[in-house]
């Protein structure tokens, strides 16, 4: 729910559906001001002006979110206000037609009053000039172009600069961030294009693209019920992915016709997944998924089967009613789309809702679950402080299902304080894995530390390691044995953890903002410490939290550079990290008796980066040039090799799996 009034900061606060309820706090706002000129410092009369905290929290971390930002502003003295900012730190953009994007860092805001971040400079950047043409040499007029950078485009999608190809098949697009980018184009007409490591220099004059377009393949599909009768009006949605990037593209969502069926024209060739998602409330949830191979100028059919299920039962804690806690089931293709701003308001569903029910007064739920097969669930109280413990159940294939959810009653509670001032650290992260997991439990239990730093996890008796986070703060971890009756108190106790900061940058040392940066500690156990963080327009970076430990730090652009060290320690000097075009990685993947393996997990171990095998055991990824340990399994099976790539090369690698006691997917 997003609320705001004039002098006070706009907010969101995640609300239950099942809440009569929400009491919304506004808190005194404060505001961004400065100029947009040009490179002679003339002022810039028409921008896009953001401002985007500088943490970027997830949505659904904690009570309330400050909300980014934006706004067009025309401006003959290039001046602008953004007003009824919260308080704290922020990134502001600025952005205009044809010129490069500016912006300034670590703007802080406080309640009251204005800041002024000074003058934001859009120099007028590269120029890109092209051609698209069909196979046969063909010009493609009314192409739309876009250009795609190292990062992520803070002012949002579309940002991004644009043009079109003339009827001749030429194309200009000016005020493009120098260096390496990669440039796109589409057609109705035809699959879309792309071409990478294009190097843009202002000074160097405009940088030249060559697109060549296809024809892309025909997919053609039905969606049916259980007894095979056609669903219309029914939401499935296409994409396909570039080998070893995170950029989507294809046809996107399409609704069926009365007899249930689909046609996408103009696929691009290559891995494409099918899925067939439902609505729910201001988002779509898939129900079922498949993967299939589109050929260039071929027709792939593709059938989706809707299998839905009806899971009721009754949720108990030693033997009495559990009521009000939340029910989810996360199968193996879980997936959701947003459709809608944050402030959307969609009324709750009514009947029981996908994937997810809360228990009423007497223990019992309902829910609707997509599809067959192996799935966990979530059991935790709706405000999210208290969670049970996680359970594997396998879902048959028929129209109904009973799953009652029967916990013991037993308690893990305890303390989080500050290991030098021995004061409570408020909403710690807290959780509890079992050394020996029992039969259908595939994890342990998890809930954040109230304002002082006490916490309760709810679990099954037996032996746990427990683990408590927080932010700027090193792990803590404890065992303990838990019987049929509460225990005593646990006390963990969190030390400051050390910061590692730094910046990424591309080969011609200018920062890359957007990427997100991730560190894993070299050590092994339970106690071994992570961090993540996004870089900043400016490309710098600030994670906390750390050990004073060797680190392996990693990131990662849109366009398949990489930029990774090993042996980091927190604490160090400003760690300075480049990105490097990567290498292309092709992997097959053969049972014990030689024959591909499809639907294989394959991960590069070092940077957890991961694929699937096709129907032909044939998996692909861009990887950082250097040596690489993979790891393949598939059910009870599973092998490793290592592999070695060249910068811009390509390098291939056979796994031959065997019998693995481990199983599972990496």
């Amino acid at each position: 729910m997003n609320a705001s009034a004039p002098g006070y900061a706009g907010m969101y606060r995640p609300v239950d559906a099942g809440a009569d309820k929400v009491d919304l706090v506004l808190s005194p706002a404060g505001g961004i001001a400065g100029v947009v000129v040009d490179d002679a410092g003339r002022p810039i009369e028409t921008f896009r002006v953001s401002a985007s905290p500088a943490r970027r929290e997830p949505m659904s971390a904690g009570p309330v979110v400050t909300l980014p930002r934006s706004r067009m502003v025309t401006s003959a003295d290039g001046r602008f206000l953004l007003e009824d900012m919260g308080e704290g730190r922020y990134v502001v953009d600025a952005a205009a037609a044809g010129r490069s994007t500016g912006n300034v860092s670590d703007v802080k805001v406080t309640a009251g009053s204005t800041t002024d971040v000074g003058t934001i400079r859009l120099s007028a950047g590269g120029t890109i000039r092209g051609t698209v043409t069909d196979t046969a040499g063909t010009p493609v007029p009314g192409a739309t172009i876009g250009v795609r950078g190292a990062g992520r485009d803070f002012s949002g999608p579309g940002m991004g600069p644009q043009g079109a190809t003339d009827p001749s098949g030429a194309f200009e697009v000016a005020g493009v961030a120098p260096g390496t980018v990669e440039v796109w184009a589409s057609h109705p007409n035809y699959a879309e294009g792309r071409v990478s490591g294009i190097d843009v220099d202002a000074a160097k004059g405009a940088a030249e693209a060559r697109i060549v377009l296809t024809q892309g393949g025909r997919l053609e599909g039905s969606v049916r019920r259980r007894d095979g009768s056609p669903i219309g009006g029914a939401y499935v949605n296409i994409v396909s992915q570039a080998p070893g990037r995170s950029m989507m593209s294809g046809p996107g969502m399409l609704v069926t016709n009365a007899g249930g069926g689909f046609v996408a024209e103009h696929v691009p060739a290559g891995r494409v997944t099918v899925t067939l998602m439902t609505r729910s409330g201001s988002a779509y949830i898939n129900a079922q998924g498949t993967e299939v191979d589109v050929r260039e100028g071929e027709m792939t059919p593709v059938e989706l089967r809707s299998r839905d299920i009806l899971v009721s039962g009754r949720a108990t804690r030693a033997g009495a009613p559990l009521p009000g806690v939340r029910i989810t089931l996360h199968g193996s293709y879980t997936m959701m789309m947003g459709v809608g701003p944050p402030d959307e308001v969609s009324p709750p569903p009514a009947g029981p809702q996908r994937m997810t029910a809360v228990s009423g007064e007497d223990g019992g739920y309902e829910m609707i679950v997509d599809q067959p097969g192996r799935a966990s669930v979530q059991v935790e109280s709706v405000d999210g402080r208290t969670s049970y413990p996680t359970r594997t159940v396998e879902v048959p294939d028929a129209d109904a299902y009973t799953l009652d959810l029967a916990f013991a009653g037993a308690t893990i509670t305890g303390v989080v304080v500050d290991h030098e001032t021995e004061q409570p650290v408020p909403r710690a992260h807290v959780f509890a894995n079992p050394k020996k997991p029992g039969s259908g439990s595939t994890g342990g239990s998890s809930g954040n530390a109230g304002e002082d730093g006490r916490f309760r996890l709810e679990v099954e008796p037996g032996d746990y390691t427990v683990h408590a986070a927080a932010e700027n703060y090193g792990p803590a971890v404890t065992e303990v044995s838990v019987g049929s009756s509460p225990g005593s108190d646990v006390r963990l106790v969190l030390g400051r953890g050390l910061t590692l900061s730094g910046k990424v940058v591309d080969v011609g040392g200018r920062g890359v903002g957007g990427l997100q940066v991730r560190a894993m500690s070299l050590e092994s156990g339970p106690d071994r410490s992570g961090g993540g963080a996004m870089t900043l327009p400016d490309g710098s970076f600030q994670m906390g939290g750390l050990r004073p430990v060797p680190h392996r730090v990693f990131a990662r652009s849109e366009i398949g550079a990489f930029a990774f060290r090993t042996g980091v320690v927190p604490g160090d000097k400003e760690l300075v990290l480049t990105l490097r075009p990567g290498g292309r990685l092709t992997i097959r993947v053969l049972g014990p008796d030689g024959q591909p393996v499809a639907q294989a997990s394959v991960l590069v171990e070092e940077l957890m980066l991961q694929t699937r095998t096709d129907v032909q055991g044939n998996g692909e990824l861009t990887v950082p040039a250097g040596t690489m340990s993979l790891r393949a399994r598939k059910d009870r099976l599973g092998g490793r090799t290592t592999v070695t790539v060249a910068e811009g090369g390509t390098a291939a690698a056979d796994i031959k799996l065997a019998a693995d006691p481990g199983g599972g997917t990496p």
